[in-house]
């Protein structure tokens, strides 16, 4: 995310300045999730997460990851993705949970990205070699727009716990609640929260600089809805944090990758918020989507659920039943 006022400057060391004379925090410094947890403490891993060194993602295939457009100066020049990273402290050994490393060249970001302010904050990463790792699977149906204000989810990252302050060595992620983006408009008075947008929030919680590019997690039911993109500053209680919305990009998204991503509608339960829960000690179960192998066990498949209403929800599952039509 990025922290500030107006103006949106892109940096990877430092922010510089905004109209207000107030600093601007671009997702991508040095920063983490803000009062969240690790998670190798928690009954809920996420094998599929990516850290690429100053930005995060998600694998959503065996070789494309989905990033932030605006994580471009980390990005673009290739690098090393680090896929189901607990850890950075070499001592923890990963928490027992298996890690790999894997080298990529090509960054795409999505055509119409501009700022962050101005949306289409999507990009993609493609390895150079395929993975054996159930990915994550997307909100390629518009599920996202069904979400209410009551309802939780949970950025992940080893950015900052505050503004302006240092990485985290470990995994971490928090509970926030969606925040409608009429609501979010009002908050952010000086910019405008597009369609492709989509915000959360929760006192004394947020995503941070170094959170960039990665997930925003319905945990509840099991499906990625968002890019962590920008903010003004970090979990503060004005501003909610502003993600992409997944589902506003996926036609962009399936051209790029040639892989029609989700094949049924997500559950859609209301049950208990706090579904990454706590131990006492550090887990070793590697959770429900992975085993303690090189490769994890695939999760079962979400059974189809009665789908939301809205009329983005219903034009998206239109469009699947012809992709997937015209691929028979």
């Amino acid at each position: 995310m990025i922290v500030g006022k107006q103006h949106y400057v892109l940096f990877v060391l430092q922010a510089v300045r905004n109209s207000f004379a107030l600093d601007i925090v671009g997702k991508l410094d040095e920063e983490k999730i803000v009062g969240g947890t690790p998670v190798h403490e928690s009954e809920t891993r996420y094998p599929w997460h990516v850290e690429f060194g100053g930005c995060g993602g998600a694998l959503i295939s065996n070789e494309w990851v989905l990033t932030a457009a605006h994580c471009s100066p980390v990005l673009s020049r290739g690098g090393t993705a680090r896929i189901g990273l607990l850890s950075k402290r070499p001592e923890d050994n990963n928490f027992g949970q298996p890690t790999i490393s894997v080298e990529f060249q090509t960054f795409i970001p999505h055509p119409q990205f501009t700022s962050v302010v101005a949306g289409y904050d999507y990009a993609l990463v493609r390895l150079s070699e395929k993975v054996d790792i159930v990915p994550a699977q997307i909100d390629s149906y518009g599920y996202s727009e069904s979400l209410e204000s009551i309802d939780k989810v949970w950025p992940i990252g080893f950015g900052a716990t505050s503004s302006g302050g240092q990485s985290s060595d470990l995994l971490l992620h928090v509970e926030v609640n969606y925040v409608p983006n009429s609501q979010c408009n009002k908050d952010y008075r000086e910019e405008t929260i597009t369609d492709n947008m989509l915000c959360a929030a929760s006192p004394g919680k947020d995503a941070c600089q170094g959170d960039s590019g990665g997930p925003l997690y319905d945990a509840t039911n099991k499906i990625l809805i968002g890019i962590t993109s920008w903010g003004y500053g970090c979990a503060d209680p004005q501003f909610p944090g502003v993600y992409a919305r997944i589902s506003e990009g996926i036609d962009w998204i399936e051209s790029n990758t040639g892989v029609l991503l989700g094949t049924a509608p997500p559950s859609t339960s209301r049950g208990p918020s706090m579904v990454p829960t706590l131990s006492s000690a550090p887990s070793t179960s590697m959770g429900p989507s992975m085993v303690a192998t090189p490769s994890p066990t695939p999760s079962p498949t979400p059974s189809p659920a009665p789908r939301p209403t809205k009329a983005g929800f219903l034009t998206r599952k239109i469009r699947n039943i012809f992709k997937n039509f015209e691929n028979e």
